[in-house]
């Protein structure tokens, strides 16, 4: 990345001057219009949890069938 030099990254983007970005950098710029802090850079990646939600069989039912 031209922003933070990271090297992986689930996604490469670009600026606007055609430069890889990672994807963390690409969506701060897009989102904010000004390049990301280098003080907002982890090393770790955060876990992200699923849940799971639980349908009875009626809202699978279709109404007049």
């Amino acid at each position: 990345c031209t922003n933070c030099q990271t090297t992986d990254t689930p996604l490469w983007r670009r600026s606007p001057e055609g430069q890889p970005l990672c994807n963390a950098c690409g969506l701060f710029y897009k989102l904010h219009g000004v390049v990301r802090p280098l003080s907002l850079k982890t090393d770790v990646s955060r876990k992200r949890y699923v849940f799971h939600r639980r349908f009875s069989d009626k809202a699978f039912l279709l109404v007049g069938y």
